[in-house]
């Protein structure tokens, strides 16, 4: 068989041995896929946990030690309070060090060790497979599942995720603060979050399918490639160079759409998310500064608000940007899903030599 014919048949992850469309997997499915790689780390994992509420709650202290220190140490013009400031921040900082090494040292280990045995995992289902199944596979696209798609898991794994939690947390803790400092900005909040997570949710769905489109694509291109410099000298025998390099060259611009289109959908997202978050700062911003002129906060408040305001608005833009990686490795673990749930069709011999 030919790279072009083999090629034609189509990936067989699209369509399994009696012709049905793949599994598709819910959020909730790949984490029930995955979870036996994750269980044993859980130690590590609530270290991590740990680690990233350190960070968070230190960050989100820093905004009442500011009210506090503009009422009353610049305020009264106490020198005294000023110092005790910036000690207080300095120690802030060394808990955001600290934890911040925690948090990175902690999830690289994990991603590092979860990576490591569901490659494992998937080379040993691999190898349980049919024959006849290994027919209709292609090479190329069995490999990209190992190397590619959990190298894309691993990178989000080892920092996307732990960055999206703690902006997640950050968003969080901000938004209750923001409400704590003026409860008039609550009605505010509960306008402009769900303005913001509305597109999140929507335009999410439509980035991971593209996502997972995207990495098939590029699957494709991984398969020309290996199939024909695996069957060279055939190619070059019956001189047909130019066909195979037709076909790669088909298979690279369908790959680029794909990855323009991914894009597109992750710029958007962006842009919209990011529109309506400070769109939705200026109007609380200027109430705050109302209040502020008719004396009803203080200046420390004021500046409280401010701080947690810039806070919510970057940790939304932050998570706005992380969702197109987070849909890209959704897409990645789901194509590593397709191949674990892959039937094996080997029975195990009774006593291997």
């Amino acid at each position: 068989m030919t790279t072009g014919q083999k090629s034609d048949q189509g990936a067989v992850f699209n369509h399994d041995q009696a012709g049905a469309p793949a599994r598709s997997y819910s959020s909730r499915q790949l984490l029930a896929v995955f979870w036996p790689y994750l269980l044993p780390h859980r130690f590590r994992i609530a270290l991590a946990i740990l680690a990233l509420t350190m960070v968070a709650g230190a960050l989100l202290g820093m905004g009442r030690g500011l009210a506090y220190l503009v009422d009353e140490g610049l305020g009264k013009r106490d020198p005294a309070l000023l110092d005790r400031a910036v000690l207080a921040t300095a120690m802030i900082a060394v808990v955001l060090a600290f934890g911040s090494y925690l948090r990175t040292s902690m999830v690289n280990k994990i991603g590092e060790r979860v990576l490591a045995d569901i490659r494992r995992a998937i080379f040993g289902h691999a190898i349980t497979l049919s024959a006849g199944w290994f027919e209709n596979a292609r090479t190329g696209d069995v490999l990209s599942r190992i190397t590619t798609d959990t190298s894309i898991v691993q990178t989000v794994m080892t920092s996307t995720l732990s960055m999206a939690a703690r902006n997640f947390l950050l968003l969080i803790g901000g938004l209750v603060m923001v409400v704590l400092s003026s409860p008039k900005m609550s009605l505010v909040v509960l306008v402009v979050v769900p303005l913001v997570v509305v597109p999140l949710i929507f335009m999410g769905r439509r980035l991971r399918t593209a996502s997972r489109l995207a990495q098939d694509r590029l699957a494709d291109v991984g398969v020309e490639a290996e199939e024909t410099v695996s069957a060279i000298r055939t190619v070059q025998a019956f001189g047909r160079e130019q066909f195979v390099k037709g076909n790669f060259e088909r298979a690279v611009d369908l790959s680029l759409s794909a990855g323009l289109a991914r894009v597109r959908l992750r710029g958007l997202l962006s842009g919209i998310v990011i529109f309506l978050v400070f769109s939705g700062i200026g109007v609380i911003l200027w109430i705050g500064g109302q209040d502020l002129m008719a004396g009803r906060i203080s200046a420390g408040d004021l500046s409280s608000f401010i701080f947690y305001a810039f806070l919510v608005a970057s940790s939304t833009g932050f998570l706005s940007e992380l969702a197109g990686d987070l849909q890209r490795a959704a897409g990645a673990a789901e194509r590593i899903a397709q191949l674990l749930d892959t039937e094996a069709s080997l029975p195990a011999p009774a006593c291997p030599q």
